[in-house]
């Protein structure tokens, strides 16, 4: 489900003394992508989950020559940048979205106006019976002012996989050659000959509904490309605004007469700065129909401060505007019991220790063994020490790839007020030199309260190598795991409760010459009762998230052409 990015190598005229001189302004990965350039074996070296994490391939309609990163730029002067011909993608007050060369990257950050340049953040992912559970049945036939609301007039965008565009569920039932999809902006590939782009954006293909209903009929076919390859965009399009009529109404979802909208972000991992954009792109386009729009992100990350100050939650803040009818709804996330979570509390001068144990793996996809953030409640400074199995140490001082465990891993440090929450932030991503080195045993990463000030620290294990997912956070917790973006103040986060725990599903099969399916069996809960999986708040700053879950409340997302409410409905 993961999407491959690989490394490529830094311009040879960047020297390792030249950037260390300006690193500070760079994230902790730009730093280890200057490590693999300066080490000798680097060609030998298996691609790093972290420049999969920001490396893009855009050079076709960016018009480099060379592949580019995603990043942000921390700065209240974009007009700086513009002015040297930086492009930027998208323009917030505090930072700016980019897609740069390496250059670019390491000439923005020696502009006194940057504060800093950091990566974008990977997202992942995250009925007969579920929208009577919901309640919205009850709208469906008109019990709320003898009036029904099904979505007519309003827009249902989903920014995630992408839709399966040819399925019944997503026509119109009167006239099946017609769609319901308005666009589809598939932001994975490059326009061919006769495609284009959104207008004002450099990235991806757009289809209008035109295009898509010319593909239904076949005249032409074959001229729409995107196409759902991992299946969960057309599975949350479906829940959001199916209407049944490949099969039955009662399978039919909550906005079954909305319009649609989809932005394929990714095949089953998402780029932060493409979803910055696609809201952009959506606030856009529903400005221009004059249609209030409901934009669903099924998708998520551990990686960040859980404290709605993360670049992607701020655009939601930014996006949303109930009086102007636009909405975000964003899931919790599925990382309850997995218990990635630590929180510390520092007095003055004290020191607490964090151990995680790491297992030895056969495998060899990957160098990369798991990074452990953390933020602090304030700006107070902290040390912070990563202690091997065999006893060597790196610590925040010597922050660029030390080689330790006697040369069979590479930690990688930082330690600096953070440009997004404006707390004091600590980071370890830890590495093994080869993939045939073995780094197993007790890890530990000692932080140390260097201030005056009592702190306290909530760390997360949010990143585990491709080899590495059974490590271990000793102690841990599954408390304040809302994955960002649904930490966002003004986005609708919602967990997950079990509206049906059997079901069935799959490919038919036949049996004693009659054809069914399969069935299955959810067994970790009971009916109507929260997911056991799903993510726990509150944030960091104690705001309470996600805002409901159907075990004390009901959601309905009432569509009405001039406005979009939400209302909340208790069921003890």
């Amino acid at each position: 489900m993961k999407i491959k990015y690989y490394l490529f190598g830094f311009f040879l005229f960047f020297t390792s003394t030249f950037w260390s001189q300006n690193n500070e302004k760079l994230a902790l990965q730009f730093r280890y992508l200057q490590d693999k350039q300066s080490s000798k074996n680097s060609t030998t070296a298996s691609p790093s989950l972290f420049t999969k994490s920001i490396q893009t391939h855009y050079s076709s309609v960016s018009g480099n020559t060379e592949d580019s990163f995603s990043c942000i730029i921390y700065t209240q002067h974009p007009e700086v940048l513009q002015a040297n011909n930086i492009p930027l993608q998208s323009i917030h007050p505090t930072y700016s979205v980019a897609w740069l060369t390496l250059e670019q990257i390491n000439h923005v950050s020696t502009f006194p106006e940057v504060t800093f340049v950091d990566t974008s953040k990977k997202l992942w992912v995250t009925n007969d019976i579920s929208v009577a559970s919901s309640g919205a049945s009850l709208l469906h036939s008109g019990r709320l002012d003898n009036t029904v609301y099904k979505g007519d007039g309003v827009i249902v965008a989903i920014i995630d996989t992408g839709i399966d565009w040819d399925h019944l569920d997503f026509r119109n039932p009167s006239d099946p050659k017609k769609s319901r999809i308005l666009r589809i902006w598939d932001q994975t590939i490059s326009p061919l000959t006769g495609e284009v782009s959104p207008t004002g954006f450099n990235l991806g293909v757009e289809y209008t509904q035109s295009q898509i209903e010319n593909e239904i009929d076949g005249t032409p076919a074959g001229f729409v490309r995107e196409k759902d390859t991992d299946g969960h965009g057309t599975h949350v399009a479906g829940i959001a605004a199916g209407n049944g009529a490949a099969l039955d109404t009662k399978y039919s979802g909550l906005a079954p007469n909305a319009d649609i909208v989809i932005v394929k972000a990714g095949n089953g991992s998402f780029d932060t700065s493409n979803i910055i954009i696609a809201l952009d792109y959506l606030k856009n386009l529903a400005t221009s129909l004059g249609k209030p729009i409901v934009v669903n992100m099924s998708l998520g990350s551990q990686t960040g401060a859980h404290d709605g100050t993360d670049p992607l939650e701020l655009a939601i803040d930014a996006f949303t505007d109930v009086s102007a009818g636009r909405i975000v709804v964003v899931a919790s996330g599925n990382e309850n019991g997995e218990n990635i979570h630590k929180q510390l509390v520092l007095q003055a001068g004290n020191a607490a220790t964090i151990e995680l144990q790491v297992p030895t793996t056969t495998t060899s996809d990957s160098q990369d063994v798991f990074q452990f953030t953390a933020y602090a409640n304030d700006t107070s400074t902290v040390s912070i020490t990563v202690t091997a199995p065999d006893g060597t140490q790196a610590t925040s001082v010597a922050s660029n790839g030390t080689l330790i465990m006697a040369g069979n891993a590479k930690v990688y440090l930082s330690n600096f007020v953070d440009p997004e929450s404006g707390d004091r932030k600590v980071q370890a991503y830890v590495t093994r030199t080869t993939t045939a080195t073995s780094v197993a045993g007790s890890w530990s990463i000692a932080i140390s309260n260097t201030s005056l000030n009592a702190l306290t620290i909530d760390g997360w294990l949010d990143t585990k190598g491709d080899d590495y997912y059974d490590i271990e956070l000793t102690g841990g917790d599954s408390n304040y795991l809302v994955a960002i973006p649904g930490c966002a103040t003004k986005a609708i986060t919602v967990g997950s409760y079990m509206a049906k725990i059997d079901w069935y599903g799959g490919a038919p099969i036949t049996v004693n010459n009659t054809t069914g399916f399969s069935g299955y069996s959810y067994t970790s809960g009971t009916q109507d009762a929260i997911s056991g999986f799903s993510s726990k708040g509150p944030r960091r700053d104690n705001v309470i998230k996600p805002n409901i879950t159907a075990m004390v409340k009901r959601l309905f997302l009432v569509c009405h052409p001039t406005r979009v409410w939400l209302m909340i409905q208790r069921i003890w």
